[in-house]
């Protein structure tokens, strides 16, 4: 995992600039899947991209589980990139179809990605795998079982300052739900500080590894 994540950024949890491909075609490199970005044309690593399939209603619908049937088209998980696409027409023009694209499909995807880290998180919690408080964040600091350190989106100077220690000592830290976001995953009004933990399992790892590519591409829809 990186050393830090923006709310904002331009590249994939892996490192690469995020992006996909116009058709589903396997190819791979390295370190994960390719699929080539329908707005870039990029051939990039699918963990920054969003892949997006045509409903029976001939909607086009965000495919975020990357399960649907169907041929699907791929795009960086961006929100200036999705508003590109729509613009110059570039859905339709890769699937060879007329397609209804929604004006609001950014914010839906968006939407989608923040019910993704919330049930992530809160999945964690459940296995023993995070926690939530200043207190608790610093006791598995200090123990050696910080994986992932959660900072609110719109936290307070206070608690900027107290990430901003944390990612200065390389703990892997990320500023991308907010408050209120965080708190639906510990069933409190809102969270502010949380952390994913070694350990329960193996759990804590897998989790905190899936919940840094989903806030990869939440990422690119929220602006700072």
């Amino acid at each position: 995992m990186g050393r830090r994540m923006a709310r904002r950024r331009k590249q994939a949890p892996d490192g690469r600039l995020p992006g996909h491909q116009v058709t589903d075609g396997e190819d791979e490199a390295a370190d994960g899947p390719l699929r080539r970005c329908v707005a870039t044309g990029e051939r990039l690593n699918k963990a920054g991209l969003i892949r997006l399939v045509v409903a029976p209603d001939w909607n086009l619908v965000a495919d975020l589980e990357e399960k649907l049937p169907g041929r699907g088209v791929w795009i960086t998980a961006d929100r200036a990139q999705i508003g590109k696409a729509v613009e110059r027409k570039l859905f339709a023009r890769a699937l060879k179809s007329a397609i209804k694209v929604e004006p609001e499909l950014a914010d839906r995807i968006e939407a989608g990605l923040v019910e993704r880290c919330i049930a992530l998180l809160g999945l964690a919690r459940r296995a023993g795998a995070a926690v939530a408080g200043f207190e608790k964040v610093g006791e598995a600091t200090r123990t050696g079982r910080l994986l992932l350190r959660l900072e609110a989106a719109d936290a307070g100077e206070t608690a900027r300052g107290k990430a901003a220690g944390a990612r200065k000592a390389g703990f892997e830290t990320a500023d991308v739900l907010t408050a209120d976001e965080m708190g639906r995953a510990f069933d409190r009004p809102r969270t502010v500080h949380a952390a994913f933990l070694r350990g329960a399992g193996g759990a804590g790892e897998s989790l905190a590894e899936r919940m840094v590519r989903e806030m990869g591409r939440l990422a690119g829809f929220r602006v700072r």
